[in-house]
């Protein structure tokens, strides 16, 4: 069955009822469809089943993918703006150009995605290394998508010689190494 974003508001509904008492709704199982550029915003998709959807340039700001099953799911360009993905499988995912912006991944499962979180500034700025699909590194922070050399001379820049400045600098060189030990760069 072929699953379009004009299926979403019946499946949605029969899921949130699948959260309020398992024996009356069902869970959303969204593997493989195709829903991209579609707005789930807000949406409670709390351990639904997307692996392998395809969620391209999709706006799920503020949905609640608590425990989701993301495994391989292609969020390419998706606004994940206050995303809760805590505990979500996203295992091989695709997160190219994603906005991450106070997107939570508490215990998230990364393993083979394209994404290391490198966590957040003091004033809750987070930071997150994204490996593209020609392999060039992206460190994204708030609204900033930059290589490393470009995001060590933004903070270098930017912030100087302040405490924001320090913790940016330590996020973009963690963010390297880790990058280096997933064997992205050397």
């Amino acid at each position: 069955m072929t699953i379009t974003s004009h299926d979403l508001p019946a499946i949605l509904a029969a899921h949130k009822k699948w959260l309020d008492d398992p024996d009356t709704g069902k869970r959303a199982d969204l593997s493989r469809a195709n829903l991209s550029w579609s707005n789930l915003t807000g949406a409670n998709l709390t351990g639904a089943i997307l692996a392998g959807a395809y969620l391209y340039r999709a706006d799920l700001t503020r949905a609640d993918l608590t425990r989701a099953d993301l495994t391989r799911a292609d969020l390419t360009g998706a606004d994940l703006a206050g995303v809760d993905l805590s505990w979500s499988n996203l295992t091989g995912a695709k997160l190219t150009g994603a906005k991450l912006t106070g997107a939570k991944l508490t215990g998230a499962i990364l393993a083979g995605a394209d994404l290391i979180v490198g966590g957040n500034r003091s004033d809750g700025y987070a930071f997150f290394a994204i490996r593209e699909p020609d392999g060039l590194v992206m460190i994204r922070a708030g609204c900033r998508y930059l290589t490393i050399s470009a995001a060590i001379d933004h903070w270098t820049k930017t912030r100087g010689d302040t405490r924001l400045g320090y913790e940016s600098l330590a996020l973009v060189e963690h963010l390297r190494r880790m990058a280096c030990i997933a064997g992205w760069i050397s």
